[in-house]
């Protein structure tokens, strides 16, 4: 289980808060990517190859991946509804962690949860 951590809240009065209607691709698979995204309101879908692996809803994070190995995007992220997200680059990130170390370890676990998600959808 993942730990109980309000990312909403830590991200509510953040720069780089964005909107996106419905249906607009935040990012997509190959593109370099320089941030993840905290998403405070609505659904965004990731797919990777073009089939749907899973669903990101408000108080999670996507992106995060190409922030952490400055590799290009593994995945492509889409508006299912209206959404609000928190733009977070490296320098934020890492004063997330060194402030609040509570989120190194949600995002070990949020990633090694993915990673078994995917697993499983491939086995």
């Amino acid at each position: 289980m993942l730990m109980k951590l309000d990312i909403r809240k830590l991200f509510q009065h953040a720069d780089g808060v964005c909107d996106y209607p419905p249906f607009t691709t935040i990012f997509e698979e190959g593109q370099p990517g320089d941030c993840m995204f905290v998403l405070l309101e609505g659904m965004v879908t990731i797919s990777i190859k073009g089939a749907d692996v899973w669903h990101v809803r408000a108080g999670e994070v996507f992106g995060e991946m190409a922030l952490i190995d400055r590799r290009p995007r593994s995945a492509s992220a889409i508006s299912r509804t209206s959404v609000r997200v928190a733009r977070i680059d490296e320098t934020g990130f890492m004063k997330l962690v060194h402030d609040t170390p509570a989120f190194s370890l949600y995002m070990m676990r949020l990633m090694a949860k993915r990673l078994r998600a995917l697993d499983e959808t491939i086995s």
